[in-house]
């Protein structure tokens, strides 16, 4: 089946490539066609034959659609890197000149990854023909306790069940195969305890993934008498459905020792490896002729930015549909308001006319709410219920949750986010390299810890059920505050260029800036770099003054309205015009206290710059945060530590410091200006967080974000200075490509950090299915 597997989809791939290329009249029979295409088709059926005997001679057994996947990777290389044009560079001495050497070494590269993916990475699953002890799961000799139910097709386990079985050969059983069922997104723990002949006993745990199954092959310590598997919950865990908990489940058909490894290939390690591979041999290319690949004046590059966040939003809506317990809670709300994330218990109380939540009298205070004059309130920024919650309940009668609001806001916040730095691009480096730009735009995707934004983490504060937490609602500010943030730069940048819209963008904006104030008011410290644009537009030489009244006039208009609107909703709750309910938060320290104060100012800086990351050879993630201590304060003068990594320890972020290389004698001083503001505006940020909030990984996602737009706009305006010349891009074009591979790797491995981010469970499993790529299995 291996072999037909692979001759088949190469007969599709090499078969829909001449279809494609005839009805688009790319063939021409009178020239010579035919050796190049019989090359190529030949090269992929002979590669195809020949890894479908390897696959199924070499390999105990295969999983078809894995096989299928590895077949169509293969066929796609081929396509990508065409063999008969390589032949004919080769024939012509020509495959290492420089127009060459990225094709030739990036399809070697790719060539030498199919002969890893077969004998290197998979090399422990190779034929070994071990002896293999099978079980059901009703077998007489296993001993079974706990709470479970019984099933046709296997047992029912609950959290904190478990059974125990006799090894059957002491001297070479070294691994077990639990075949189970149970949700792509479910994780469970499995402590796995052994006995040694002596009496004595030891354990350890792994977790799996009931659906993923080489997460299922477990190691085992050899020569102990047997083995007892408790299924437990993993920690920071809540089954949603109003956030109620329940045990977690695993359904165990049986159990295999020794079974045999599968032949195994992972899609995210061969094309990881081998784009990045691909990227080292290319861009360098693209930077070196840069002046002739530059950049058109179409919006090619965020129409596609803003489709795919529009397509990725209305898949998340229709899959949210279909989950409807996991995402919305009907309404009125049927529990105990506390059983609900505070973004629900903000809406209730909106939609009955007041601003404290419901909570029951005489109830111990709820954690992160804000309580003053005896009531409870919600510290977090109304934005998202106004523009979420609210019109979803009016279309459908349900009311959103926090983590249909924090996936709802992702993926449009991160397509503007990229979009606004095109935008910035289009003004400060209107003829950039296009190919340049979109390896950046790679790059900031990661650095902007895009992986980070949104999470699935639950659990209760002090074991309590009536206060659970769910971990987006520390994350929907962000979101919101970063989606508001860039749509008001955007939006200010497409009136910069754009005059005859001026007033209905600046309109917008003003709507996006007062949406920001009311997401997360620390953001608008970017009003500091934003402000020069302002001052270009409101001073511009040739636009009349009635011109520049009707131009910011809906600004105005829009600002006023919503500054009374915020200062009102504060004013009533907290009898001052500034205070968000921060200074009353229930929390971990006294919060009444806070502000920026001098000796915070140095300690803030120092973390927010200089905190190094933590390196890990042998588990994943291999990057994380550390939390060291830069003064002899325990806390360094903040409230709350918890772990980050500087700015400065971000390779990309180096290209920083190209900004004063990019200025221009006699450049537009305005926008030069908001350039030499913006490293400005971050290190005040960081100051204020610091003094507002603390330090935690969470916090690096604002500053990271703006951070990056920070550095994609001076490093193309250093690129388009009139003093940069062919020469200096080439000698830069190593250092970014090599920085920014760098960055990608350290932000992709934030995104799977202990403190937020996805673990083995979330996602569809996409931890395990990264985890196995580069670490194996569970042995």
């Amino acid at each position: 089946m291996a072999i037909l597997i692979f001759i088949i989809t190469s007969l599709i791939g090499e078969g829909g490539l001449f279809l494609f290329k005839f009805l688009r009249k790319k063939v021409d029979f009178k020239t010579k066609w035919l050796l190049p295409w019989i090359i190529d088709w030949g090269t992929s059926f002979l590669l195809a034959l020949i890894i479908g005997i390897i696959v199924l001679a070499a390999f105990d057994s295969y999983h078809i659609v894995n096989v299928i996947y590895f077949a169509v990777s293969l066929e796609f290389v081929l396509l990508v890197f065409r063999p008969s044009k390589i032949a004919a560079s080769f024939k012509a001495k020509e495959a290492f000149k420089k127009k060459n050497i990225g094709r030739t070494i990036s399809s070697a590269a790719f060539l030498a990854l199919i002969v890893f993916e077969l004998f290197v990475f998979n090399s422990n699953n190779l034929k070994s023909n071990p002896k293999v002890y099978s079980y059901s799961i009703n077998d007489s000799s296993l001993v079974i306790s706990g709470e479970y139910d019984v099933k046709d097709n296997g047992y029912l386990f609950e959290t904190g069940s478990s059974f125990t079985v006799e090894n059957p050969d002491r001297s070479n059983v070294n691994r077990i195969f639990l075949e189970t069922k149970g949700n792509r997104s479910d994780a469970i723990k499995v402590v796995i305890t052994y006995t040694n002949p002596s009496g004595s006993n030891g354990s350890y745990s792994k977790t799996i993934n009931p659906t993923i199954e080489d997460s299922c092959y477990l190691g085992l310590v050899k020569g102990a008498v047997k083995y007892t598997f408790t299924f437990e919950e993993p920690t920071m865990r809540i089954i949603t459905g109003d956030y109620a908990h329940q045990a977690r489940t695993i359904l165990v058909q049986g159990f295999s020792f020794q079974a045999p490894l599968p032949f195994l290939y992972s899609g995210i390690r061969f094309l990881g490896i081998g784009f990045s591979i691909a990227a080292l041999c290319h861009i360098p290319l693209f930077l070196e002729n840069y002046d002739k690949r530059r950049a058109e004046g179409k919006r090619t590059t965020q129409y596609a930015l803003f489709g795919i966040g529009a397509f990725l939003t209305v898949a998340f809506v229709i899959y949210a549909a279909a989950n409807k317990d996991m995402y919305f809670s009907d309404y009125p709300l049927g529990r105990d308001i506390r059983l609900y994330d505070i973004y629900t218990q903000m809406f209730d109380a909106l939609r009955k006319g007041q601003l404290n939540i419901d909570v029951p009298a005489g109830a111990a205070k709820l954690w992160d709410h804000a309580y003053y004059n005896g009531n409870a309130y919600s510290y977090y920024g109304v934005a998202p219920i106004i523009l979420v919650s609210f019109p979803v309940y009016w279309l459908t009668g349900l009311v959103p949750n926090a983590r249909f609001l924090e996936f709802f806001a992702l993926f449009s916040e991160v397509a503007m986010f990229l979009a606004c730095i095109d935008q910035a691009l289009r003004i400060y480096a209107p003829r950039r390299n296009k190919n340049a730009e979109y390896f950046i735009l790679v790059v900031a995707f990661f650095t902007c810890l895009a992986f980070n934004h949104a999470s699935v983490k639950g659990y209760y504060i002090s074991s309590n059920p009536l206060n659970p937490v769910v971990e987006g609602i520390y994350h929907i500010p962000t979101i919101y505050g970063l989606l508001t943030l860039f749509s008001f730069i955007y939006f200010t940048l497409m009136a910069l260029e754009k005059e005859d819209h001026r007033p209905l963008l600046l309109g917008v904006a003003g709507f996006f800036f007062v949406a920001l104030v009311a997401s997360r008011p620390n953001l608008s410290l970017c009003l500091l770099f934003a402000a020069p644009w302002y001052l270009k537009m409101l001073f511009q030489k040739g636009r009349h003054w009635k011109k520049k009244i009707w131009d910011f006039g809906p600004l105005a208009t829009v600002i006023i309205v919503g500054a009374i609107f915020i200062i009102l909703y504060n004013v009533k709750r907290f009898d001052s015009p500034f205070e968000f309910g921060q200074k009353y938060q229930h929390t971990i320290s006294d919060q009444t206290d806070l502000g920026v104060k001098a000796n915070q100012i140095i300690p803030a800086l120092l973390h927010f710059l200089f905190n190094p990351f933590a390196f890990n050879s042998t588990t994943f993630p291999f990057i994380g945060t550390t939390n060291p201590t830069f003064t002899n304060v325990a806390k360094d003068y903040s409230y709350y530590l918890n772990g980050f990594t500087g700015i400065m320890f971000i390779p990309f972020f180096w290209l920083g410091f190209l900004m004063p290389f990019s200025l221009k004698k006699k450049g537009d001083w305005w926008m030069q200006s908001s350039l030499i503001l913006m490293p400005i505006a971050i290190l005040a940020l960081c100051v204020l967080t610091y003094a507002y909030a603390g330090l935690c990984p969470r916090y690096m996602l604002e500053i990271y974000a703006v951070t990056t737009f920070f550095t994609c706009v001076a490093l193309f305006a250093f690129l388009e200075n009139e003093k940069t010349d062919a020469s200096k891009r080439s000698i830069m074009a190593p250092i970014i490509v090599m920085t920014g591979l760098v960055s990608i790797f350290i932000g992709f491995n934030f995104g799977f950090g202990n403190f937020d981010g996805f673990r083995e469970g979330d996602a569809l499993g996409i931890y395990y299915l990264i985890k196995e790529a580069f670490l194996g299995n569970n042995l």
